[in-house]
């Protein structure tokens, strides 16, 4: 393996790019940023340091406050736009913070913007865009 292939567009991972193909949402496109992109790490820093040690277990978060804490920072640092979201009768629903805020609630589409963000990070949705040009 080259070591170039290891590498990562930072710039990519740090303004976001569109992914496609996420499991559990069919149809659906999301512009992320990589996870672990530097405001996502400030984020989440300041979030964990935040939660009271009543809620860590052994050094880990409560998988309750985990899940909270994972909606903020993918909200806030790593979810930008979507297509393919629609309302029960059709009608696209147009992106919007607090609409986000909702459906990250949700574990099915909390792991799906994850997917897309780790996809970015990885720099795979980039690879997986050009093998489908091709």
């Amino acid at each position: 393996m080259k070591i170039s292939e290891l590498e990562v567009d930072q710039k990519i991972v740090e303004e976001g790019t569109w992914v496609s193909n996420i499991p559990e949402l069919p149809g659906v496109r999301l512009k992320v940023r990589g996870s672990q992109n530097k405001d996502w790490r400030r984020m989440a820093q300041r979030l964990v340091n935040a939660v009271p040690r009543k809620l860590r277990v052994n050094g880990s978060l409560d998988p309750e406050e985990a899940d909270r804490v994972s909606a903020i920072i993918l909200m806030n640092t790593g979810l930008l736009d979507w297509e393919g979201i629609e309302a029960d009768d059709g009608t696209p629903i147009p992106y919007d913070k607090k609409k986000a805020a909702q459906y990250l609630v949700g574990e099915r589409f909390r792991a799906g913007v994850q997917f897309a963000c780790d996809q970015v990070a990885q720099g795979i949705e980039e690879e997986v865009e050009e093998i489908a040009g091709n």
